[in-house]
């Protein structure tokens, strides 16, 4: 079983999170996400996580919808409400609410603080790892002649 929380994957990857406004131009953060080598960011509104932005958001809902660039803002194309986890939370109750909802990224929010930004490879590495150290385990203990 998974025992990993949302916390350890956050002490091995680094709580770095890039936030834009609401207001912001939908290029500002297209151009964002392209800097900083990311591929969402967190719409922050009054200190409260109010959306999440995707380059996946910004092809349908602004190029497919043939949205004109000068005039769209983040708050236009954001997903939202946005599912948000707790450093508490496991990585395999992560990874099903991704997996439920066919979402990539979910924002870390503890007592309405944003405190990271998870993805889905960053659960998968975390799983690979863990199932790495029992199959360790297992085979060291086979390996002293215990009985399995």
């Amino acid at each position: 079983m998974l025992t990993d929380t949302i916390a350890t994957v956050l002490n091995a990857k680094g709580n770095q999170v890039y936030t834009i406004s609401p207001e912001a131009k939908a290029l500002d953060a297209v151009a964002l996400m392209g800097r900083k080598g990311v591929a969402s960011v967190v719409v922050v509104s009054n200190g409260q996580v109010a959306g999440i932005v995707s380059a996946k958001d910004f092809g349908k809902r602004v190029v497919l919808e043939k949205k004109p660039l000068e005039g769209t803002t983040v708050g236009d194309m954001m997903t939202s409400p946005v599912l948000i986890v707790s450093p508490t939370t496991t990585v395999a109750e992560a990874m099903a609410l991704m997996t439920h909802h066919r979402i990539r990224h979910l924002p870390v929010v503890e007592k309405g603080e944003l405190g990271g930004i998870v993805s889905m490879g960053d659960l998968a590495r975390s799983t690979i790892a863990e199932q790495g150290f029992m199959i360790d385990q297992l085979q060291r203990y086979v390996g002293q002649g215990h009985p399995v």
